[in-house]
């Protein structure tokens, strides 16, 4: 992940905010680089193509602007779901449960079978980017578009936008005078023309 630590030790006044954020391609590095150790080659993936497919996706997905849409079809299109052995084995579970409840034995088809593997592994996917893969990244990250760069999204980490909310803060402080309290309120009653209650 990238360090850029030393920005909060800048005077902020000479700070360009934009410059702040962590660069795009180490974001999506990092975010892979969980993915590669969460669901591996081996139990997840069946095959080292649908790895790369599938991190291949995870950084289209990242890299998308403000507006732009996926859909969970173009996520998945290129993953052969036949290497993913785990798919065959629940669905094969799931037969032998029906055949242990006594149902009558139904006749499926290969093709029967497949759509519900897609289904399950669509339902699987589905699960990754909005339960796995989003948590990650607003747990990680502060994500925001900036006026004046169209609808690129930037990604700040934690500890970088809490230092840009304080200086906000207190740049907004130096706008206002101090009132007080009983200034305050006289100010609000005569403003307003609000009548004390008897």
């Amino acid at each position: 992940m990238v360090d850029n630590s030393n920005a909060l030790r800048i005077n902020p006044c000479d700070v360009n905010f934009h410059t702040l954020a962590a660069p795009l391609n180490a974001v999506c590095e990092y975010i892979k680089s969980v993915c590669r150790r969460t669901f591996t080659t081996d139990n997840t993936w069946g095959s080292q193509h649908n790895n790369s497919t599938f991190l291949g996706n995870v950084d289209k997905y990242l890299r998308l602007s403000r507006y732009e849409e996926v859909s969970l079809h173009h996520m998945v299109s290129g993953i052969r779901i036949n290497d993913m052995h785990w798919l065959a084995t629940s669905i094969s579970k799931e037969d032998s449960t029906l055949e242990q409840q006594q149902q009558p034995q139904t006749n499926r088809s290969g093709i029967s079978k497949f759509l519900l593997r897609y289904k399950l592994f669509i339902k699987f996917m589905h699960w990754i980017f909005s339960d796995f893969i989003n948590p990650l990244v607003s747990c990680s990250f502060y994500v925001t578009e900036v006026e004046g760069r169209a609808n690129e999204v930037l990604f700040f980490r934690k500890p970088i936008w809490s230092f840009i909310v304080r200086h906000g803060i207190v740049q907004m402080k130096n706008h206002f005078m101090p009132v007080r309290i009983q200034a305050s309120i006289h100010l609000l009653v005569m403003q307003l023309h609000y009548n004390v209650l008897r």
